[in-house]
């Protein structure tokens, strides 16, 4: 498994299939918090 920052990918073309992201309260990686201020 490979973690990578939001800022590092490369976004310059539009993106055609859907991103999930899911996140747990028990979530031992992300907080519902880290994972919502990403999306914000």
């Amino acid at each position: 498994m490979r973690l990578v920052g939001f800022k590092d990918l490369d976004l310059s073309e539009e993106i055609e299939c859907p991103i999930l992201l899911g996140v747990g309260e028990h979530d031992e990686i992300f907080s519902v918090e880290s994972a919502q201020s990403l999306l914000d």
